[in-house]
């Protein structure tokens, strides 16, 4: 893997959507260079998508030209659930 954490995090489950997009700004390195290359990152769960915006920035900062994402699956808040839930198309 050409990433590692810089500094340890705190616990995700208690940190609000932007206490955990603040945690993560920084919160990753890349272990060698990627001049010129494409990177693909593959994640098993996204729920805001920080984690992998900051993996992404810390690709280009070693030089890789572009980085795509590939997600297996998409997280949902309960909030998000009942909005769809109670939602009438």
């Amino acid at each position: 893997m050409g990433l590692e954490f810089a500094r340890p995090l705190p616990d995700y489950q208690d940190l609000s959507p932007e206490e955990k997009k603040r945690c993560i700004v920084g919160a990753l390195k890349a272990r060698q260079r990627f001049d010129g290359q494409n990177v693909f990152l593959v994640d098993d769960l996204m729920i805001t998508g920080y984690t992998l915006k900051e993996a992404a920035r810390a690709l280009r900062a070693v030089g890789a030209n572009r980085v795509y994402g590939f997600v297996c699956g998409r997280g949902v808040t309960f909030s998000d659930l009942a909005e769809h839930l109670t939602r009438v198309d």
